[in-house]
């Protein structure tokens, strides 16, 4: 549903994970916005859920999300007897690492770099500088806390906090980190 309400797709299902495609079958200008948007959406939605299902008694479910921008091969792939649309290729598996990662450091969506310069609208914590098999430079990956002016001030002070203690470590300031 949230990714209707911002024109996108799920292109396929793998265990309990979908591919969910922002940018085709048509161009969208907007899709970096929608994607971050529809991913803050479920949340919200699944948050809710998760009360019913705590006043029930009912375990809870999680879900991690990895977004991505890049130029990827999009299209029917596949053979004439079995092919699916799909989108494969550098920024697709990113974003599927960048997924994994959010069990690593405890978040629930996880953005590159690219994404985030391109949505302005959203409060974003810088989380790490990581380095990615396959890529020479490091990559820079955010966490998006919010919509602005829905962050409350304790949070957008955590971040700030978070944010110069790893400007600090990425120095090599260890103690100054650590204070």
């Amino acid at each position: 549903e949230c990714q209707e309400r911002y024109h996108g797709i799920t292109s396929s299902f793998t265990g309990d994970g979908t591919l969910a495609l922002f940018n085709a079958p048509k161009d969208h200008p907007e899709h970096e916005r929608d994607a971050c948007f529809s991913a803050l959406d479920l949340l919200e939605s699944l948050r809710a859920c998760n009360e019913l299902r705590r006043k029930e008694g009912k375990f809870e479910f999680r879900a991690r999300i990895g977004i991505n921008t890049a130029d990827v091969l999009l299209g029917n792939l596949g053979t004439r007897e079995r092919f699916a649309y799909t989108a494969i290729g550098d920024g697709v598996n990113l974003a599927s690492r960048l997924e994994g990662l959010g069990k690593y450091y405890g978040t629930e969506i996880l953005v590159g770099s690219e994404t985030k310069e391109a949505v302005p609208e959203i409060e974003w914590r810088l989380v790490d500088r990581i380095s990615v098999v396959g890529r020479r430079q490091a990559t820079l990956i955010f966490e998006p806390l919010g919509r602005n002016g829905e962050v409350d001030e304790q949070t957008q002070r955590g971040r700030d906090q978070y944010e110069e203690a790893l400007e600090h470590y990425f120095e090599g300031e260890l103690d100054n980190a650590l204070a």
